[in-house]
């Protein structure tokens, strides 16, 4: 393909993976795999649950590559999507497909492009999610979103404020809301209630939450970048790398500095993960 004029070629964007095994051999194995495929940054090979939970909230991956070993630890995860190493057939949607041990480049190339089909799927269909809110929702006064109907845990239904809900976490098809009154879970996806509440003092800071932002009482700056908001109850929660230039231009409230994360009540929020 030529490139005409002055305008230089812009970079294809690509899909970010982490890897996910105990066997170091078979983690540079994975990559140099995963790493031939176009489509793919392989952005952290992790050998713990602790690391791969960390790099799944650092990177936001669309994908992660488990062993047998691994992958349960993973599978109740609203994102990323799941190939397995030798693990069988696992109850989760989230798996794409299984791959068989010994590894063949050409059965990972099949499991990757069956991984991007998924990926891209999902991607359409909450951007559409997102479209029919906004337009549904969007700019009119009406819009505003004061109540939220829920059911309490005797299957009742009640009316939450929206002035009562301190924040919100995503769990696959549902949300669940963290309120004064309690938690509740709603069936409606993250995206949905987000644009719904666009209006209503709300703010999207991870892809996993949204946080009222009346109950936020600091935003936390670690190593020069926003990390996380606390909330006035002492919950800390993780601002999305996505997210964090649209958050810093907030004028309020105040950056605090810190070394090392807040100890005590606080609940780090990675990627469907707590």
């Amino acid at each position: 393909m030529f490139n005409h004029g002055p305008f230089p070629a812009r970079r294809r964007s690509r899909m970010r993976a982490v890897i996910y095994d105990h066997d170091v051999s078979r983690r540079g194995l994975l990559r140099r795999m995963v790493e031939s495929d176009t489509a793919y940054d392989v952005t952290a090979e992790t050998g713990t649950g602790d690391e791969c939970a960390g790099a799944v909230a650092r990177d936001l991956p669309e994908l992660a590559i488990c062993s047998s070993a691994c992958a349960p630890e993973l599978t109740d995860t609203a994102f990323p999507l799941l190939i397995t190493i030798a693990a069988g057939r696992m109850a989760s949607e989230r798996v794409v497909c299984d791959v068989a041990v010994p590894l063949r480049e050409a059965q990972m190339a099949e499991a990757l492009a069956l991984a991007t089909s998924r990926i891209l799927q999902l991607k359409v269909a909450d951007f559409s999610a997102l479209l029919g809110a906004y337009l549904a929702h969007g700019g009119s006064s009406s819009s505003l979103l004061t109540q939220i109907d829920v059911a309490d845990e005797r299957g009742e239904q009640r009316s939450i404020g929206t002035e009562d809900v301190l924040w919100i976490k995503a769990a696959g098809n549902y949300v669940q809301l963290y309120t004064t009154a309690g938690t509740f879970e709603l069936r409606e996806t993250i995206s949905n209630l987000a644009a719904k509440l666009k209006h209503s003092g709300f703010r999207r800071i991870h892809r996993s939450v949204v946080v009222n932002e009346g109950a936020i009482r600091e935003r936390t700056i670690e190593g020069g970048k926003l990390t996380s908001v606390v909330l006035g109850d002492g919950t800390q929660l993780l601002v999305g790398p996505n997210f964090r230039e649209r958050f810093e231009c907030v004028s309020s409230p105040p950056l605090v500095q810190r070394s090392s994360p807040l100890q005590g009540n606080s609940a780090f929020v990675m990627d469907g993960l707590s």
